[in-house]
């Protein structure tokens, strides 16, 4: 998998910046880190995050509700990671403002301040169970896929 490297500065003379950091599969240092100017609080972070993406042209597939791909990671089935023939990985993207992971979708989160930190981690949760009719436990939520390095991220 190609990551793209945007590194700038976290430092701003602007008074209303949020910082935005993207942590993909295979490490905790973040790939991306940026700031972005908002005004208006009352547009969620999911509204946020598609315009930051797009201002600082971050390839994403996603809407303000959420987001399936950041920096070109797989969807679908090549997202799953199969453990055993009873334990699969399931992984994503999560986020974190402040350093809270809200228990809510992107559009319907919004940032306590102008000066907010929004972090994207790809992340995961394991299935235990019969994989073929659903009868299991999932347990995690959003665990740091860089913790595991799964080959098929990171080779």
């Amino acid at each position: 998998m190609k990551t793209l490297i945007l590194l700038l500065p976290l430092f701003s003379t602007h008074t209303f910046a949020v910082t935005l950091e993207v942590v993909g599969p295979c490490s905790e240092t973040a790939v991306i880190e940026v700031e972005y100017d908002i005004s208006d609080l009352s547009q969620s972070v999911g509204f946020y995050s598609v315009e930051m993406f797009t201002a600082f042209d971050i390839p994403f597939l996603g809407t303000d509700g959420g987001m399936n791909s950041i920096i070109n990671t797989p969807t679908g089935k090549k997202a799953i990671e199969k453990i055993s023939e009873t334990k699969m990985r399931a992984h994503g993207w999560c986020y974190q403002v402040d350093g809270f992971e809200p228990a809510a979708m992107t559009n319907n989160y919004f940032f306590p301040t102008k000066t907010s930190h929004l972090r994207w981690v790809f992340g995961y949760s394991t299935f235990d169970g019969d994989i073929f009719t659903g009868i299991g436990e999932w347990t995690g939520y959003c665990d740091p896929t860089y913790a595991v390095k799964p080959a098929q991220f990171c080779q």
